[in-house]
């Protein structure tokens, strides 16, 4: 756990030299880039007919069950853990303000509930759901979820355990899930 001068020096010089807009911006344009990737190869996998159409190598119906069942459980599961454990943030237990544009407001602020980080979580188990189906991209979207878990961490939301937690829950969760959800259908 990173100590409170280290969460205010990094916030601090962040602040001061603008690069925090930075950091937002590739933030969401992370988000977004994994949810219009996600969308779109959910569309391309339920309109396929053929077997191997858009580089799938595993049977068509489980390659709509894992990458549908798969991420969709695992959030849900997730968000039910966060709200049982209620860990605080570092900007809650140091009381510093958060960059990110969307934390200025303190009624909007989400408050407890960061660990494990449910943004490194979900674009980890999607990365690991995409991989069968569209290696590139779910290449692509681990090492984009490598960036989200720093930027979580620098941008004073999210403690390293809360980021490294989503990221190991997301990737066993995404290949557990992808065994044993055909199992059960």
């Amino acid at each position: 756990m990173l100590s409170e001068k280290t969460y205010k020096s990094m916030i601090s010089y962040l602040k001061e030299t603008g690069t925090y807009r930075y950091i937002e911006f590739l933030t969401q344009l992370i988000v977004d880039i994994t949810v219009l990737g996600y969308t779109m190869t959910l569309i391309l996998a339920f309109l396929s007919e053929k077997k191997n159409d858009f580089r799938f190598v595993i049977p068509q119906e489980l390659t709509k069950i894992n990458l549908l069942l798969v991420p969709l459980i695992g959030v849900i599961g997730v968000s039910l853990l966060r709200k049982r454990l209620g860990h605080p943030r570092p900007y809650e237990l140091y009381h510093f303000e958060p960059l990110y544009k969307s934390y200025a407001d303190p009624k909007f602020r989400p408050h407890g509930a960061g660990f494990p980080s449910r943004h490194v979580f979900s674009i980890f188990i999607i990365a690991v759901c995409e991989l069968p189906v569209y290696k590139l991209f779910g290449v692509v979207l681990l090492i984009m979820g490598v960036f989200l878990a720093v930027f979580r961490v620098i941008m004073g939301v999210h403690f390293p355990r809360d980021v490294i937690a989503g990221a190991l829950l997301g990737s066993v969760l995404g290949v557990i899930g992808s065994i044993i959800i055909p199992m059960i259908l």
